[in-house]
């Protein structure tokens, strides 16, 4: 607390009145056993002007004193101390004076504002030590007093002691000075030791009652947005929150897909958010981030290769594929045309076709095989030629040729036609011997009517016969010819053919063949039957066989015709 005194006035330096009682034989209050220091404890920063030796106006008096230049407009600012605010007048201790001095005081605040002020005459000018009092009547306990000096004036002050009553803290009675007085002298709840409100709390009453203040709740606390506030008695905590890194009154965004404390799978992407982080499973992956499992885009349909192409799954993605016969980048495939790209592998003798994917190969007329491989056909050789009798068939590459020619034993020619001259009934036995109406060929000569009659010629040597099975079940063999009146009677007595079917084999037993249709023996069969056109049947006898059987499932089997 400061105070300033003003003196005006002249005294004696170093001279001491007679009579008057050395300051050492003084009675000195700075022997007095207080619980309160009632005297100043320090000189305020900056509180000197014109004043020498002012630490001397510290503590209790003691005979050392603080000099006054008036002269210069002198002022000492005396710190009473904290939690030692005094109250009431102030008592200045002074050396004798050689002239009557006016003292002028200043009552301050804390803030070294002025509270109020004071003035008092000092008159004792004897030696010795001398007090006066500073009235003051304002309630308000005061930190500093501020002495100032009077014009032309030198003066001594010793000390000065504020004489306004001393709380008793611990009495739990609120008193001047006293912030509050729980009735004890323990720090820790509220009021300290020296009755004062501790921070963090509020006192009421008396005996004072102290809450703790709740920072946290109302608005006081200086924590980050970022932390949480915690409090605690007097005073509270700041702890930054998850995600975030500071001492809770700072508290900074922790990047965790940075630092390594992200906790995303391998196959997510790790975004920083304000005290967290996302993760995202990246494209060809599905679930919550931390835990991404491989999307199969070829089975739930999201893939877009073409219909042309295999979806291979890949981990993160999948593949296209063009399948064989397309091209392109498996989103797109086109059709290959392999006829044209020369990749077809058809026979030279095949027509290459494409088709979606693929093409196909077909044997062109006069081969057959698969297409790849296609293989000559001999229609000479097989009876599919179209050459009239008179003609001889030539195989060739592809095809045949009919050429004019002899005709092949036992056929003659008859102008352009080959006939057989046997069984022929417009050439029998000879060119142009016709048979009469009713009568048949049968080795040449014209004879009865047959209803029924068979004859097989051969364009090769070789030793044939023609097998029955009569719709009886009996097996009848004939060189060459056979007629009704020869086996197809009903037990071969000449009658009428017995109705039904007969099935017809022409057996060789022996083949004279020759380099390139070796195994081969083209063959004529002529069926006649009356009231109906012949029939001729073309065939080739593939090999030799002495069985006498015959049915549909016989090499030999030529074909089956019903009579009449």
């Amino acid at each position: 607390m400061g105070a300033v005194l003003g003196l005006s006035g002249l005294v004696a330096c170093g001279v001491e009145p007679e009579g008057t009682t050395p300051a050492e034989e003084q009675p000195s209050e700075k022997t007095s056993e207080l619980a309160i220091d009632r005297y100043a404890d320090a000189v305020a920063a900056g509180g000197v002007v014109a004043v020498l030796n002012p630490d001397n106006a510290i503590g209790a008096p003691d005979g050392n004193v603080a000099s006054f230049l008036a002269a210069l407009d002198g002022s000492l600012t005396l710190d009473m101390g904290a939690g030692e605010e005094g109250n009431g007048p102030l008592r200045i201790h002074y050396r004798g004076l050689t002239a009557a001095a006016l003292a002028r005081v200043e009552f301050l605040r804390a803030d070294l504002t002025i509270i109020t002020t004071g003035q008092v005459n000092l008159i004792d000018l004897g030696v010795g030590a001398h007090t006066a009092l500073v009235p003051n009547q304002n309630p308000t306990p005061y930190r500093y007093v501020r002495l100032k000096g009077g014009l032309l004036a030198l003066y001594f002050v010793d000390a000065v002691e504020f004489t306004g009553p001393i709380a008793a803290c611990g009495d739990g009675v609120v008193q001047t000075g006293e912030g509050c007085d729980d009735g004890g002298t323990t720090s820790g709840n509220g009021c300290s030791a020296t009755c004062q409100v501790e921070p963090g709390y509020t006192c009421s009453g008396a005996p004072s009652v102290c809450t703790d203040v709740n920072e946290c709740t109302n608005g006081t606390n200086q924590c980050s947005v970022n932390a949480t506030c915690v409090n605690t008695p007097g005073s509270y905590t700041c702890t930054c929150k998850p995600g975030y890194s500071g001492n809770g009154r700072t508290c900074n965004d922790i990047n965790e897909c940075t630092n390594g404390t992200a906790q995303c799978s391998a196959n997510a992407t790790c975004s920083n958010t304000q005290g967290s982080y996302r993760c995202t499973c990246k494209p060809g992956y599905s679930g919550d981030g931390r835990t991404c499992n491989d999307v199969n885009e070829c089975t739930n349909g999201t893939a877009q290769c073409s219909v042309n192409a295999t979806c291979s799954n890949t981990q993160g993605s999948y593949r296209c594929t063009c399948k064989a016969g397309y091209s392109g980048d498996g989103k797109t495939c086109n059709d290959i045309n392999e006829c044209t790209n020369g990749t077809a592998q058809c026979s030279a003798n095949a027509t290459c076709s494409n088709t979606q994917g693929s093409y196909r190969c077909s044997c062109k007329p006069g081969y057959s095989g698969d297409g790849k491989t296609c293989t000559d056909i001999n229609e000479c050789a097989n009876g599919t030629h179209t050459c009239t009798p008179g003609q001889r068939c030539v195989n060739r590459t592809g095809g045949f040729d009919c050429v004019p020619g002899s005709c092949p034993s036992p056929q003659v020619l008859c102008g352009t036609k080959c006939v057989d001259a046997n069984t022929d009934e417009a050439n029998c036995g000879c060119c142009g011997n016709t048979c009469n109406t009713g009568k048949i060929c049968n080795s040449g000569v014209c004879g009865a009517f047959a209803p029924l009659s068979l004859d097989a010629t051969w364009e090769k040597v070789q030793d044939a016969d023609l097998i029955l099975r009569a719709p009886s079940g009996e097996m009848f063999t004939y060189e060459r010819a056979v007629t009704h009146q020869e086996a197809l009677a009903e037990g071969d007595t000449g009658g009428e053919p017995l109705s039904g079917t007969y099935d017809v084999c022409l057996r060789t037993t022996s083949l004279q063949t020759s380099a390139p249709d070796a195994a081969r023996a083209p063959f004529h069969l002529t069926v006649k039957r009356s009231g109906q056109k012949d029939l001729v049947l073309r065939g080739v006898l593939l090999d030799a066989d002495a069985a006498e059987v015959c049915n549909a499932d016989h090499p030999d089997f030529i074909r089956s015709i019903t009579y009449p």
